[in-house]
């Protein structure tokens, strides 16, 4: 069983969506000030590197993280490269394979720095969302930082996962992945009221 991470590292370096709260790490205890442990503390949004959104991140009345059910973050899904596409956002068009499962990871872009926040990467079309959703979509993943355009106040694509009940997954490292099927697992802290989560998301191929 080979085991891919497809999750981003974090630390200080790390970028965030501007304007948001910035990665912070401290020691609270160290061995080396006489402590019988090392103990360290962590100050972050919840949408840093590697996460997923919950509902209520976009809807006062949708679901927050520790309320999402776990299935959907679980099981078989399929990696697709849709580095070609032309348009500001990734429609149905721009997908050539014939999708079979019910959750889709899509690649964007060749890579994605960490450590520089983009403002050009592409989102996704409502509508593919739509569509996939009435073909058992459950879960839509990309590389980019968001599933929506960086200037779009309106989110329509998180719109689309609000009304369909489809989970995201934003920020994945997709870099080294090539397309096919994979095992994924990518479970998000239970965090009570959480509009989103940190995930670390790996892929098992046999």
């Amino acid at each position: 069983m080979k085991i891919i991470d497809i999750s981003h590292d974090l630390d200080e370096k790390i970028a965030v969506w501007p304007g948001d709260q910035t990665y912070e790490r401290k020691d609270t205890m160290t061995m080396a000030e006489g402590y019988s442990c090392n103990v360290s503390a962590i100050k972050m949004s919840l949408h840093t590197g590697t996460h997923t959104d919950a509902h209520y991140h976009y809807h006062d009345k949708g679901e927050a993280i520790n309320d999402h059910g776990l299935e959907a973050y679980i099981g078989s899904c399929q990696v697709v490269d849709v580095t070609h596409a032309k348009g500001s956002r990734i429609g149905l068009e721009d997908i050539k394979e014939t999708i079979t499962e019910k959750r889709l990871l899509l690649k964007t872009a060749k890579s994605f720095s960490r450590e520089a926040w983009p403002e050009d990467f592409k989102g996704l079309d409502p509508d593919l969302i739509d569509h996939l959703h009435e073909k058992g979509l459950v879960l839509i993943g990309t590389d980019a930082p968001s599933v929506d355009l960086f200037d779009d106040k309106d989110l329509e694509a998180h719109q689309a996962l609000l009304r369909t009940g489809v989970y995201n997954l934003e920020s994945l490292n997709l870099k080294d992945v090539d397309p096919g099927i994979y095992q994924l697992l990518a479970l998000p802290l239970k965090i009570k009221k959480g509009d989103a989560s940190p995930v670390r998301a790996v892929l098992l191929k046999e």
